[in-house]
């Protein structure tokens, strides 16, 4: 933006009457195939509701996507972060956006390594 501020806003509020007209659409309509079509939109959107501080209302709209396809799915990312933050949202947790990976402890757990203490200036 040439202004060097502000134009978020303008994006914000573009983004909003977008989605408004899409999920009223939608409602009317009764049709959910449309949704894969704006979930790009509908989670940026709710990416900027979560960061004001309106989980719920950011969350009311991540639960009206279809489940995710991938395991990093934007939307299934910041639905799980969003219930991090406020496990009250939801009735139970989504499902976990990401593969879980276990690590064998290593050696220097095993054998009790201990890290050095940090660094004490010498008193003179």
């Amino acid at each position: 933006a040439a202004g060097g501020g502000g134009g978020g806003g303008a994006e914000a509020g573009s983004l909003l009457e977008l989605l408004e007209k899409a999920v009223v659409l939608q409602e009317a309509t009764q049709i959910k195939d449309g949704y894969p079509l704006i979930a790009e939109q509908l989670t940026a959107f709710a990416e900027l509701l979560a960061a004001q501080g309106c989980l719920h209302e950011a969350m009311g709209y991540l639960v009206q996507l279809p489940p995710a396809e991938t395991v990093d799915d934007p939307a299934a990312l910041l639905m799980h972060r969003i219930h991090g933050a406020n496990p009250n949202l939801l009735m139970a947790p989504p499902p976990v956006p990401y593969d879980v990976v276990h690590v064998p402890e290593s050696s220097a757990a095993q054998a009790g390594y201990q890290p050095q203490a940090g660094y004490q200036p010498q008193a003179g």
